[in-house]
C-alpha cells in the first residue's frame, strides 16, 4: 500500500527549530507568549506570516525521495504545510484510504511532536498546524488539521520522568518511551556476554547488570537508552582527572586502538550481524562533574535496510564500579532523537 512518509509530518520540527522565532530558553518563551496572547487578530496573522516567510526560504525541501515540501502558508492561528508526492497521483487511492494513511502516520508521530523540546513554543501557543498533500498531477489529495493543544493532552505532555535505578543512579527519560522488562534486560546481558566470549575467548570480567533498557516508540524503534553497571572496576575518577598533556594523548591513542580491534573481533564473531561503519577517537568529558570516557561510533542497522545509527557510550568509573550509559539513534531521525538523548545524558546523576 502506498504510504506517506513519517518524516513528511515531522519535517517542520527541523525547519521551525532553525528560525529566530523558535526560542528555547524559558525567559524567551515567556516573552513570546506574553506578546502573542495579548496580540490582536491582525498581529497574530502577521506573527505566523513572518514565520512562514522564514520557512519558505528553505523550500522546496526534499523530505525524502517521494515527498517535497513546496510551500508554507500562514493561518490565523498557525501554519499550513503543503507537500507534493512526486511518485503518486490523487487517484492512486480513494479519499478514505488516503485519510487512513495520514491518520496512522500522525498517531505514530504525535508523541514525538508533543514532547520534542525543539517545538515547545508552538505547544505553548496552542498553534494549529495544517498538513495538505498534493499529487504529482498537482491535484489535491488529503489534508489534516492538527490542533496542538488537543493533540498534546496533559497525559502526553508530561515529557520526562525521573527514574531511580539503585546504586545511587538517577536519570530522566521520556515518559512515553517503552521500558523493557527485567527478563529482556537479562537476555541483553546474556547475549552480550556470549558475543564477547565468542569474539575474545574470554568471559566478562566482574559482575555486570543492565539497570535500564528503554526504546523509543513506535516500533521498529529509532532510539535506545541503556544503562548498566559493572563491578569491580579499577580505573577511578582521580585516574581520569590526572590525565594531562602527552599522557592524555597516549591514553586516548591506546584506548581508541583497542576499541577498534575489539570492534573488528565483534564484527567477525557476529557473522556479519554487527557492522561498524566508523569509530571516533575516544574522548574524556564530564557529565555533571564526573569524568566519563566517550566511545562514539556509527553502525549499520540490524534491519534489512541497514539504516545507519550513531551510538555514544559513556563509561563512568565511580566508587570501584563502572557505570555505562549507551545512547543510540537512527541517523535518519536524528533531528528528533538527538536533543532528547542529550537531555537524558545531562540528567544522569550518580551519588
Amino acid at each position: 500500500m502506498i504510504r506517506l512518509r513519517f518524516k513528511s509530518y515531522l519535517v517542520f520540527l527541523v525547519l521551525l527549530s532553525v528560525l529566530f522565532v523558535s526560542p528555547s530558553k524559558a525567559s524567551d518563551i515567556d516573552q513570546v507568549k506574553r506578546f502573542y496572547f495579548n496580540a490582536s487578530g491582525s498581529e497574530k496573522i502577521k506573527f505566523w506570516t513572518n514565520i512562514a516567510s522564514e520557512v519558505n526560504k528553505l523550500v522546496p525541501y526534499n523530505v525524502d525521495s517521494g515527498t517535497i515540501l513546496f510551500l508554507v502558508s500562514p493561518r490565523a492561528d498557525g501554519l499550513i504545510f503543503n507537500y507534493r508526492l512526486v511518485n503518486n497521483k490523487a487517484s492512486d487511492l480513494s479519499s478514505k484510504e488516503w485519510n487512513n494513511v495520514l491518520e496512522e502516520i500522525i498517531d505514530r508521530a504525535k508523541n514525538t511532536f508533543c514532547t520534542s523540546p525543539e517545538v515547545a513554543i508552538y505547544r505553548e501557543l496552542d498553534a494549529t498546524l495544517q498538513l495538505a498533500y498534493y499529487g504529482n498531477d498537482q491535484k489535491f489529495i488529503v489534508e489534516k488539521v492538527i490542533e496542538v493543544g488537543k493533540e498534546c493532552s496533559n497525559e502526553t505532555t508530561s515529557t520526562f520522568k525521573e527514574l531511580f535505578l539503585g546504586e545511587g543512579i538517577t536519570v530522566e527519560i521520556p515518559s512515553h518511551w517503552n521500558l523493557l522488562s527485567e527478563d529482556t534486560r537479562q537476555n541483553l546481558n546474556a547475549a552480550g556476554e556470549s558475543l564477547l566470549n565468542k569474539a575474545t575467548g574470554e568471559s566478562l570480567q566482574g559482575n555486570k547488570r543492565t539497570l535500564l533498557a528503554v526504546n523509543a516508540p513506535p516500533e521498529p524503534t529509532g532510539a535506545m537508552i541503556r544503562i548498566s553497571i559493572t563491578e569491580p572496576y579499577e580505573i577511578t575518577q582521580s585516574d581520569l582527572q590526572g590525565l594531562k598533556g602527552d599522557e592524555l594523548r597516549e591514553f586516548i591513542d591506546i584506548f581508541t586502538g583497542e576499541v577498534i580491534k575489539m570492534n573488528k573481533k565483534l564484527e567477525f564473531a557476529s557473522g556479519g550481524k554487527i557492522e561498524i561503519i566508523s569509530q571516533e577517537r575516544v574522548k574524556i568529558e564530564k557529565i555533571n562533574n564526573l569524568y566519563a570516557i566517550n566511545l562514539t561510533y556509527r553502525r549499520a542497522g540490524a534491519d534489512e535496510f541497514k539504516n545507519q545509527w550513531t551510538v555514544a557510550q559513556y563509561q563512568i568509573p565511580y566508587s570501584g564500579k563502572l557505570v555505562i550509559m549507551t545512547l543510540s539513534y537512527r541517523e535518519s531521525d536524528g533531528f528528533l532523537f538527538k536533543p532528547i538523548l542529550e537531555k537524558v545524558k545531562s540528567s544522569l546523576r550518580i551519588n
